[in-house]
């Protein structure tokens, strides 16, 4: 794992803990996107949320896509029953 990775996981753990967000993001100088980018992430159920993969490695980035948009519909219509 690396520095990166860890920093997301330090800063969604702390929000998660109830810090405040512009605490947590403004302490590892990054914006309150970035945050909730991987707050989301690990909403949404992935497994290895706060690894990022390159477009350029994704063999079939549309297939990809739509993946995402249909996990991240399925996980607002399963929330907001």
């Amino acid at each position: 794992m690396d520095i990166e990775e860890q920093k997301r996981i330090e800063a969604v753990n702390r929000y998660l803990k109830g810090d405040k967000p512009a605490n947590t993001y403004r302490k590892m100088n990054r914006s309150e996107t970035w945050l909730f980018k991987w707050v989301n992430r690990l909403k949404r159920g992935d497994e290895e949320w706060y690894i990022v993969i390159p477009k350029s490695l994704c063999n079939n980035c549309m297939e990809a896509h739509i993946q995402f948009w249909m996990s991240s519909w399925r996980y607002r219509i399963h929330n907001f029953k």
